[in-house]
Parts: structure tokens; C-alpha cells; sequence
């Protein structure tokens, strides 16, 4: 059982990129705050799941594992991460992909 209370955020858990030797710590948002779950009031009991979420930087584009360290629980090596996320470009609903009949010409 884990109950929040020495760390209340996962501000300290640390990504180490093995291969360029860097350590990325969560993001924070204006206020300094981490952009991550609160966990000041989370309670999980023996055996059951929790879903925790923190935002980082991304490293370079050929790092695709990197080790996780979690105070109190310890390094977790060689962790897959999936490329950032790129939004998909969405056309507005009833617009039309432009043909070259209907494209200006100059």
C-alpha cells in the first residue's frame, strides 16, 4: 500500500536518457506546479491499479527507451517511449479538398 504523503506530487520522478547522459524532470505549469497527477489524496489499495500521468520535455529523436527513477520505489531501465503526438489536420465538416479546376490561377 502507497499513501501519498513524504512526496505529494511526482515532481521527482526523473526520466534519464541513457544515451546523451540527461535527466528530465516533470514540466510545470505558471504557478510552478507539476504538470502531473496529484497525488496528495490518493489512495491505492494492495492490488489494485492507479493511473498516474506527468508531462515531459522530449528528448532527442533518436532516444527511444529511456530509465524511470521513482523515489521510494527505485529505477525502473530501459522503458519504451512512443514519439510525441502530432495532431491530425482536420478540415472543417462540408468543406471540400481543393481541385485544380477550383484553384485560383495567376
Amino acid at each position: 500500500m502507497y499513501h501519498a504523503g513524504i512526496d505529494e506530487t511526482m515532481d521527482a520522478i526523473t526520466l534519464i536518457d541513457p544515451i546523451h547522459g540527461q535527466e528530465y524532470t516533470s514540466a510545470k505549469d505558471a504557478q510552478g506546479n507539476c504538470v502531473c497527477t496529484d497525488v496528495s489524496a490518493m489512495f491505492v489499495a494492495p492490488g489494485q491499479p492507479a493511473t498516474l500521468s506527468a508531462t515531459y520535455g522530449a528528448p532527442p529523436g533518436d532516444v527511444s527507451r529511456v530509465d524511470v527513477f521513482v523515489p521510494h520505489f527505485g529505477t525502473f531501465h530501459d522503458l519504451p517511449i512512443s514519439p510525441p503526438h502530432r495532431p491530425r489536420r482536420v478540415r472543417p465538416a462540408g468543406s471540400r479538398q481543393p481541385t485544380s479546376a477550383s484553384r485560383p490561377t495567376t
